[in-house]
């Protein structure tokens, strides 16, 4: 009787465990285990889950005489059996590694969008504080009194103005200042004719700034200046950034100060260091989607021109647009590439919306990228951060292939050997019988 009781209360333990089996495989993980401390429990529990069985079975044999065992274990149903508890063992082992491997991609994935997030945050806020040091340059500029002197006398009357006497005199009080070296500048009126500029301006390019006259219609309506991008032919670097300033001058109106911002190398230094790996960059766009600086990726874009010309824009900066394929990859869109949609990044920063995606959508060259994103009112320009896909999962990749080639390896193993020693206990049946 008391052997019975146990057999019952072993029993009732064993078919609650099955029972609850499927919770403790779908169970949110505890806060205490990390990903390896839940793997070794569950591997733990599975070891006992066997362990339970095998007892369970010897424990039910006890009272099964050895002939009876004889013929409960032959024939081709006993073999059947045997593979399907092994099929199914193997089959709750994959799909625990697969929970497991899909757990540790959410853990890369939301690891990643923190970084993404704080190199994105540190670069705004460097870029801030170069843009306030800007501002500094400036207004120290512009608060002296020969400069206001010189600009005063570019604006006045064509009858009282000395062009080239006023041009020399403020190029020399400009490159005075401690810390502009030779900057580019201009000076225009109201109605935005060129009054004055550096010696390397170039007016018959007719590309020396972008929209202009819509950068002095904002510059009229703000109290400090406006930063847009110039294009400075010669320069030793690429997309160089500038600050426009509406002034108000006594007795002549208004005027616009353009001024080649100071401090490139830090600018362009501090794009640089932000990126993370092989594939990773941070940059600076404008309210039209145009990429002004820190593009990586600048020349595959340019090797791409020839097949898509609409990818740049009339200065030369790439656009945030999304082919919808590969360019990279060598994939065609179906589309012409002046319709192609702003990427999901750049869309909703120029909305002012602050966000980060490790789920993966296409960046200006078509490739699959996680990447946060915000936009700066101070600077007038988003800011973006974005790493390939396929980079920041390769090392997960590896160990999906490698957890997968190992069950596999397991299952042709033990199946084997489970056929192997039944075809030797039947051999060993027959010789007996």
């Amino acid at each position: 009787m008391r052997c019975l009781c146990s057999s019952r209360v072993l029993l009732t333990r064993f078919f609650c465990f099955l029972l609850l089996w499927p919770n403790v495989l779908s169970a949110e993980p505890l806060p205490s285990f990390n990903l390896m401390g839940d793997s070794l429990l569950l591997l733990v529990g599975l070891a006992g889950l066997v362990a339970l069985v095998v007892a369970l079975l010897l424990f039910l044999l006890r009272g099964v005489s050895p002939q009876r065992q004889l013929v409960l274990f032959s024939g081709v149903r006993f073999r059947f059996a045997v593979y399907g508890v092994a099929v199914l063992f193997l089959s709750i082992t994959v799909l625990a590694a697969q929970a497991t491997l899909q757990r540790l991609e959410s853990e890369a994935r939301s690891d990643q969008a923190l970084i993404l997030t704080s190199i994105n945050s540190g670069v705004r806020s460097g870029l801030e504080l170069w843009f306030e040091r800007q501002l500094v340059y400036l207004r120290d500029l512009l608060q002296t009194g020969d400069i206001q002197q010189a600009i005063g006398e570019l604006v006045a009357s064509p009858m009282q103005r000395n062009t080239e006497q006023s041009t020399a005199r403020l190029q020399a009080l400009i490159n005075a200042h401690p810390n502009l070296r030779q900057p580019y500048f201009i000076v225009f009126d109201g109605e935005g004719e060129v009054l004055a500029a550096s010696a390397d301006f170039a007016p018959d390019s007719g590309f020396y700034v972008e929209h202009m006259a819509q950068a002095l219609e904002t510059a009229s309506s703000m109290r400090g200046p406006l930063l847009l991008a110039i294009d400075r032919e010669g320069a030793e670097h690429d997309n160089h950034l500038a600050l426009l300033q509406a002034l108000r001058v006594v007795d002549a109106g208004l005027a616009f100060f353009l001024i080649e911002a100071a401090d490139h190398a830090e600018l362009n230094a501090l794009l640089q260091r932000s990126r993370a790996g092989d594939s990773g960059e941070s940059f600076i766009f404008n309210r039209r989607g145009e990429i002004l600086n820190g593009s990586r990726f600048a020349e595959d874009m340019l090797r791409l021109a020839e097949r898509y010309p609409a990818i740049f824009s009339s200065q030369g900066h790439p656009k945030l647009h999304d082919p919808g394929v590969d360019l990279m990859a060598g994939d065609v869109p179906q589309t012409a590439s002046y319709a192609w949609p702003l990427t999901r990044m750049a869309s909703q920063a120029i909305e002012g919306i602050a966000g980060v995606d490790t789920q993966g959508y296409r960046d200006y060259r078509g490739v699959p990228v996680m990447g946060a994103w915000s936009w700066s009112p101070d600077l007038g320009m988003g800011v973006g951060t974005e790493i390939d896909v396929a980079e920041v999962l390769q090392q997960y990749r590896l160990v999906e292939r490698l957890v997968y080639a190992t069950a596999l390896a397991i299952t042709i193993l033990v199946i084997s050997m489970l056929a192997f020693v039944l075809w030797l206990s039947e051999r060993g049946r027959r010789y007996l019988q």
